[in-house]
């Protein structure tokens, strides 16, 4: 989980966007850096019913532990988190077409191979799905602000 934004770890940032929250079927990182998945969520006592998988040596398969939110962190290769992740994008831009793509035959570690589209141009750009569609969620949040800013200097 090394891929950052800044100097800011990608499932914080992940974390702040507008309309986080966890879903059901989410695969998550426990401050143990054991992964789990979410099966049901109470915000109300910040806590998520989870299951894990048993560490070999203990006994087989897995069991459901109950874990509080503010000890997960959102595991960036999930595609549900990046299904919830897209979900945020189209409604932070009000477009349901906005969609990502992956370049594998970039060269090079450093390149940024995901990309997020709209309206047939690449908006932002990450090292993984899920870091592409927090920069473009950011962004619009961006833009966002600065028209209201744009808005209330405008002559009545």
């Amino acid at each position: 989980m090394d891929s950052t934004i800044g100097e800011t770890p990608i499932w914080v940032r992940a974390l702040q966007v507008p309309g986080w929250r966890w879903v059901p079927g989410m695969s998550a990182v426990h401050i143990n850096w054991r992964t789990v998945e979410v099966l049901e969520v109470d915000e109300a006592k910040g806590v998520a019913k989870c299951r894990s998988a048993r560490r070999a040596g203990y006994h087989d398969g897995q069991a459901d532990v109950v874990l509080f939110l503010n000890q997960l962190w959102p595991d960036i290769s999930d595609p549900v988190t990046a299904g919830h992740l897209l979900t945020l994008a189209r409604q932070a831009y009000d477009d349901a077409t906005i969609t990502t793509k992956h370049y594998p035959k970039l060269e090079g570690p450093e390149r940024k191979r995901w990309r997020v589209w709209r309206d047939g141009c690449p908006i932002a750009y990450g090292a993984t799905e899920v870091e592409a569609l927090v920069v473009a969620i950011e962004a619009a949040i961006d833009e966002d602000e600065m028209g209201d800013a744009d808005d209330s200097t405008a002559d009545p």
